[in-house]
């Protein structure tokens, strides 16, 4: 909505008035009008359209911006103009806090504000307004392993970087209600990047995944006997191998326990055999007769009319 103003230029067509050239060198622009002495008009003329054009042209601006300026009333004109933006209205861009087990910050004099911190420490807000965004870095010390204590209506924020000496970033955004929401992770010189919590198992939106859910429980333990824990994000479930005693009968049982016990189910379990020596007329096969979550039970089977040669039971089981 555009704003008005009765503020005119003096003489706009400068009409007897000096030019340029012979205002600067007047010798009453220089040294000021004499006692007694004529003011000659081509010289007031000069003066006024100067001051006028520059006044009418601030004026201008400020009706152009929706403002009403006119000559009415000074304290008026005074409160209005008061719009008008310097460094002295300016934010101070970033404050060195030193360290304190207690910190306020008031964004209403600072946009960012660099932290050191050679103990934990809570941090208060006050002096927010609403769209404003401020700038916290932090500094650990030698020590390193510092944190903070978030405010209430502090959204998104996670802890500085706990590697001695890692200086952080993170930045917020003040909401209508002056809440702090953060539009960055922190941002650590040590190159690493937290955000405030790692998304759930199922997941399935454009939030960062952390290390933490990438991984998600996988673990893997590799040898003659071991396992494969998969991520919760595809199904955690596990796969684990191992091997029993050499046996050649089948008059006993044998257990062989899992490298680690399946938490809720055991679906399947393989079971195969190795033997140091092959004969079509004696062999045996081991079959599973029960198991657990701990493990199973095997026994060898032997094939009709044939004797045994001694094998080594080996499974493989599938659970979660």
């Amino acid at each position: 909505m555009a704003g008005s103003t009765n503020f005119q230029q003096w003489n706009p067509g400068s009409v007897n008035q000096e030019s340029d050239a012979a205002y600067t060198l007047d010798s009453q622009r220089v040294g000021g009008a004499p006692t007694g002495a004529l003011f000659p008009s081509p010289t007031g003329n000069k003066l006024f359209y100067q001051l006028s054009t520059g006044i009418t042209a601030l004026m201008q601006m400020m009706a152009t911006k929706g403002y009403t300026v006119n000559d009415t009333n000074i304290g008026t004109l005074a409160s209005t103009l008061a719009a008008i933006q310097t460094l002295a209205d300016m934010k101070g861009a970033l404050l060195s806090v030193a360290y304190s087990a207690s910190l306020n910050l008031n964004l209403a004099a600072y946009t960012g504000f660099e932290i050191s911190l050679s103990g934990n420490t809570s941090i208060a807000f006050t002096g927010a307004s609403a769209g404003e965004r401020v700038t916290l870095i932090f500094v650990q010390d030698a020590v390193g392993g510092r944190t903070v204590a978030w405010p209430s209506g502090t959204y998104g924020a996670a802890q500085p970087d706990p590697t001695p000496n890692a200086v952080s970033a993170i930045s917020f955004e003040v909401d209508a209600a002056l809440n702090l929401r953060a539009y960055t992770p922190v941002m650590s010189s040590a190159g690493t990047v937290a955000i405030a919590a790692s998304p759930a198992s199922n997941d399935n939106s454009l939030r960062v995944a952390t290390t933490a859910w990438a991984l998600g429980g996988f673990a893997i333990s590799l040898g003659p006997t071991g396992y494969v824990k998969f991520p919760t994000w595809i199904g955690g479930f596990i796969l684990q191998w191992s091997v029993g005693a050499s046996q050649s009968d089948s008059s006993v049982t044998q257990t062989i326990n899992f490298p680690i016990n399946f938490p809720t189910n055991c679906y399947t379990i393989l079971v195969g055999s190795t033997s140091s020596s092959f004969s079509d007329t004696s062999m045996g096969v081991f079959v599973a007769i029960s198991n657990t979550l701990a493990g199973v039970t095997v026994a060898m089977q032997r094939v009709p009319d044939h004797g045994y040669v001694a094998a080594t039971p080996t499974i493989w089981a599938i659970g979660n």
